[in-house]
């Protein structure tokens, strides 16, 4: 009868065993579970801290676009403001402000003027304002005015007198990058100076690759230009 009773103690302690390993194990994937709970709770934090931002940026967006708010005021740019704008107009130029017209006599001629003309001007001759026939020296007035982007096919005025002196393939490219209205005062520029016997444009191979490009002989043009 001694043996049975062996038996149930036996028996006894594999359960009792059992009962902590399973508990280890549970112990363990509770560890888990606070792990990845934790790290879910830290996900859905940055989300947070990501749609909030999203917000801030589209509130700010519509600050920007805001209807009843002036482009001058964000850009501090006071209406009385002095800008100055040089023509690069071959001849003569003149632009509407708010209450006169200002007038330019050539090509590099410039004027200090009120920004609140400069925008009048910007109003009333939008084609020249967007093509270069005249050039608003300040970033910040061009940016004001919406400008900045067609800028980036404009050119300055020193880039203009100096233009033949580059190779030709960098002449071709300008000529290709610039507004129809600079390519046109570029080409005139260039056909004065070939009028004017000028040392510069004496380099037949350019002025050739130039009238090419144009579909124009440049030389006849000069001749027209000395005969008027």
């Amino acid at each position: 009868m001694a043996a049975p009773k062996k038996m149930e103690i036996a028996n006894t302690e594999n359960t009792n065993n059992e009962s902590t390993q399973k508990t280890v194990r549970e112990i363990a994937l509770e560890d888990q579970v606070a792990k990845l709970t934790s790290l879910v709770e830290d996900l859905l934090e940055k989300n947070k801290k990501i749609e909030t931002s999203h917000e801030e940026i589209k509130t700010e967006t519509k600050k920007v676009n805001s209807l009843f708010e002036s482009v001058e005021d964000k850009l501090d740019i006071d209406p009385r403001e002095y800008i100055r704008v040089i023509s690069l107009t071959n001849g003569g130029l003149n632009l509407t402000g708010t209450t006169s017209t200002i007038r330019f006599n050539d090509f590099g001629s410039s004027k200090t003027i009120t920004f609140e003309d400069v925008r009048a001007i910007v109003d009333n001759h939008t084609k020249f304002a967007h093509e270069g026939a005249f050039l608003i020296q300040s970033e910040k007035a061009v940016k004001a005015l919406y400008l900045d982007d067609v800028y980036q096919k404009f050119v300055s005025r020193e880039t203009i007198d100096n233009i033949i002196s580059l190779d030709i393939d960098e002449i071709v490219d300008t000529l290709n990058s610039v507004s129809p209205t600079l390519k046109e005062n570029i080409i005139e520029r260039i056909v004065v100076g070939i009028a004017a016997n000028d040392s510069r444009f004496q380099d037949r191979y350019k002025i050739d690759s130039i009238g090419k490009l144009i579909k124009q002989d440049l030389y006849e043009l000069a001749k027209v230009k000395n005969s008027v």
